[in-house]
C-alpha cells in the first residue's frame, strides 16, 4: 500500500475515532440526532471497513453522562443494529473532562465514569482550554 494511502487510512481513523458517533437522546451530547440517523452513520462505518466503534460522550460539568445512563443507551443501539442488520459492534465509553483530581479520582474508583470499552483500564480524559479548570494550574 502506497505511504499516502496508509497516511490517509491513519488520518482517517484518528478523526473517525475522535468524534462521537452514535446517539443519545435528542439535544443530549453531540452525537447522531435520531436512530435513523446513528443507523445511516452506522451503514457508511461498515462500509468503510469497521467491525466495531467506540461511543464516548462527554462527561464534563455541563453534560454529565455517567457509566448509568451510557450503558442502556450502547445496549439499545447495538440491538437496533442486529434488529437491522447491520453487522457492526458499538463499544461504550465516555469522555471525561477533569477539573478536579481528587474528585475525579474518588468517582472513578467507585465506578461513576464509563471507561473505554466498559473496562477500568483505559479512562478518555478531556482537558479544558481554559487555564482556570485545568488540575494544577490557577487562572
Amino acid at each position: 500500500m502506497a505511504a499516502w494511502r496508509r497516511r490517509m487510512r491513519l488520518t482517517k481513523e484518528a478523526i473517525a475515532n475522535a468524534r462521537p458517533a452514535l446517539p443519545h437522546p435528542a439535544g443530549v451530547d453531540d452525537g447522531a440526532a435520531s436512530l435513523d440517523e446513528a443507523l445511516a452513520m452506522a451503514r457508511f462505518c461498515v462500509r468503510d471497513g469497521h467491525h466495531s466503534r467506540r461511543r464516548h460522550p462527554h462527561c464534563h460539568r455541563h453534560c454529565r453522562l455517567l457509566r448509568a445512563d451510557i450503558l442502556p443507551h450502547v445496549a439499545r443501539l447495538n440491538e437496533a443494529l442486529t434488529d437491522a442488520g447491520v453487522p457492526l459492534a458499538i463499544l461504550p465509553g465516555s469522555e471525561v473532562q477533569v477539573t478536579d483530581t481528587a474528585a475525579y479520582r474518588r468517582e472513578c474508583m467507585d465506578g461513576l465514569y464509563c471507561n473505554l470499552g466498559d473496562r477500568p483500564a483505559f479512562t478518555l480524559l478531556e482537558f479544558s482550554l481554559e487555564g482556570r479548570t485545568v488540575p494544577g494550574r490557577r487562572g
